[in-house]
């Protein structure tokens, strides 16, 4: 005998959504990809982003962005990083 739910479709649908959320929130491994440069400023250089050395029991973070013509990370005073993973600075949206 099968059971319908009603509301199923309507939390199947939600769950759908916060795994996308998380997933823009993820920390991803610079071997899986590198940020974009951004077209509109800075063509050799990514946008602003978390970069971060990840190991088993901690996690050091800075503002860096990638230069993909070297192939170097930079922080935001200019100096060159080094990183295990990277993620987007989210900002929460206003009012």
């Amino acid at each position: 005998m099968s059971v319908y739910c009603q509301n199923c479709d309507h939390l199947r649908a939600e769950i759908a959504q916060l795994q996308a959320e998380l997933l823009t929130h993820r920390w991803i491994p610079v071997e899986e990809r590198l940020p974009k440069p951004t077209e509109e400023t800075h063509p050799q250089q990514s946008e602003l982003v978390w970069l971060a050395n990840i190991t088993e029991n901690k996690i050091e973070a800075v503002k860096a962005w990638y230069e993909p013509l070297d192939e170097r990370w930079f922080d935001q005073f200019g100096e060159r990083v080094t990183g295990t993973h990277w993620k987007p600075i989210i900002l929460p949206e206003g009012d």
